[in-house]
């Protein structure tokens, strides 16, 4: 009878020593239940407006002849016809006399979108990012984002002005938003 009492408070006692694991893992499960529950879908967009990227020297001199490539953050290949509509060939965003390269995005509807989620509330979302790099001989290249490129729009900040473009046999106004991109000397 003396050995059942023992083995009873031995299983016990093992019993006892694995409740702090067992604990810690249900927490951690929990956790990223909770992290990763969907809290619905979330659907967005591009905003719809014209962006005028000046291209300066760091003397603030228009660079003319400069180029423009855009290509999906990780990806190789150049995105013609998205985000921009009238980036549809290469080697077609130049910089004119006043260093500018006009790049248009109108409205399609929903572009992208997913489940949201606490983790995506604190991490940011899935928005598409594409990498803009303007090159121009004699100077170092220069990147930057989409995002970047269109957070004044996103942001609701007032227009530098706005322009009447035709699209589909009608006259739609854009909003236009001016963007620098400053290049150094090699």
């Amino acid at each position: 009878m003396h050995q059942s009492a023992d083995k009873i408070d031995q299983i016990s006692a093992e019993n006892k020593q694995g409740w702090p694991v067992a604990l810690i893992v249900i927490v951690i499960i929990a956790c990223l239940g909770i992290l990763f529950f969907s809290l619905g879908i979330g659907d967005g967009y591009f905003p719809t407006a014209e962006y005028h990227i000046r291209v300066l020297s760091t003397e603030g001199q228009p660079i003319p002849g400069a180029r423009m490539s855009v290509q999906p953050k990780n990806a190789n290949d150049e995105a013609l016809g998205y985000p921009f509509d009238n980036y549809t060939e290469k080697n077609t965003l130049i910089s004119d006399s006043q260093g500018q390269i006009i790049v248009q995005h109108l409205f399609r509807g929903f572009e992208f979108g997913g489940p949201v989620t606490l983790l995506s509330l604190f991490l940011g979302s899935d928005i598409p990012v594409y990498i803009c790099e303007i090159t121009a001989t004699g100077y170092k290249n220069a990147h930057f984002n989409t995002n970047q490129l269109f957070r004044r729009a996103s942001a609701g900040d007032s227009p530098d002005g706005q322009i009447s473009v035709p699209i589909d046999s009608e006259q739609v106004i854009l909003n236009i938003y001016d963007f620098v991109v400053t290049l150094e000397h090699k």
